[in-house]
């Protein structure tokens, strides 16, 4: 979606994405323990991007890195839009999927 022209990451990306399959909104990366898996939709108008980690075994073992995160962000989603990853309070928090982080598309925030 974008030149993935976004930030440096500390860690050299040593694979590309990948369409899981034609027409598939999920896209794979394999990494050095195991694949990432982000998904991009569209809710209400808004962007929302989920990324996930697999070992090569296929278990749940550990978040994806921030590098991962921003480069997904850059390759995914417009460059010009304002995402977060939102903590809400904990009765309200739900963790359906582990490893797994969202990033919602948001407002701009006001400098003050």
């Amino acid at each position: 979606m974008t030149d993935g022209t976004g930030p440096k990451p500390l860690r050299k990306q040593r694979s590309e994405w990948k369409p899981v399959s034609p027409d598939s909104p999920a896209w794979e990366r394999h990494v050095r323990d195991g694949r990432l898996v982000a998904i991009v939709a569209r809710e209400a108008g808004l962007y929302h991007l989920s990324i996930s980690h697999r070992d090569h075994r296929n278990h749940l073992t550990r978040y994806p890195s921030w590098d991962e995160i921003t480069d997904a962000r850059s390759r995914f989603l417009p460059p010009e839009r304002w995402f977060a990853m939102y903590l809400p309070p904990d009765g309200d928090y739900v963790a359906n999927h582990p490893t797994t982080f969202q990033l919602w598309e948001c407002p701009e925030p006001e400098v003050q």
